[in-house]
């Protein structure tokens, strides 16, 4: 069966119609999907980098935990020689980091949030310290760290192991955060 010719043509153009109109239909579910969320998924996404760096981080990490490690023992070893009696080693103290970007919609509206929290912690009532990096200026940190996107909240736990991913589903606001350092601490 022979397909008139400008029937032919007139089916090469519906089938691109239908191809531009499916393209727009998942663009449109993104778009919304995304808006939905509250822009709790990660709006600046952070490069994928190859495994090839992923050495780099993690020489950058045991290079500055072993410099710590060597200065905190030599410091340890003076205090000893010093003094007869053993003074009481501080207990580490549990961390909230933000990784975040300047040019993130979602960072510049969590950041106010950010300040009211340091200021709550900084009165020493809840013993944990706060720490921000701008993945941006800090990408070795944050690629160490598994930020995939920002804002990204993570909380150490005093062990220094423990790290805890704040919810990607949860509003980031002063309530929440303030709430989810008391249930890890």
């Amino acid at each position: 069966m022979k397909i008139p010719a400008e029937i032919e043509s007139n089916l090469y153009i519906i089938v691109v119609l239908v191809i531009v109109m499916c393209i727009l239909g998942v663009a449109y579910k993104l778009k919304r999907k995304y808006y939905q969320s509250g822009g709790n998924c990660s709006c600046d996404a952070m490069v994928v980098r190859p495994r090839a760096y992923e050495h780099l981080a993690q020489s950058v990490s045991s290079a500055s935990s072993s410099v710590s490690a060597s200065v905190s023992q030599s410091q340890s070893q003076s205090q000893s020689q010093s003094q007869s009696q053993p003074q009481p080693q501080p207990q580490p103290q549990s961390t909230i980091t933000l990784f975040y970007s300047m040019s993130c919609h979602w960072c510049k509206k969590f950041l106010p949030e950010w300040a009211r929290i340091k200021t709550t912690l900084s009165d020493g009532s809840i013993p944990v310290s706060t720490q921000e990096y701008i993945c941006g200026d800090n990408p070795a940190i944050c690629t160490a760290n598994r930020v995939r996107g920002v804002p990204t909240i993570i909380f150490t736990k005093s062990d220094m192991v423990t790290k805890i991913n704040f919810p990607d589903n949860q509003e980031r606001n002063y309530d929440n955060v303030m709430q989810f350092i008391k249930q890890n601490m």
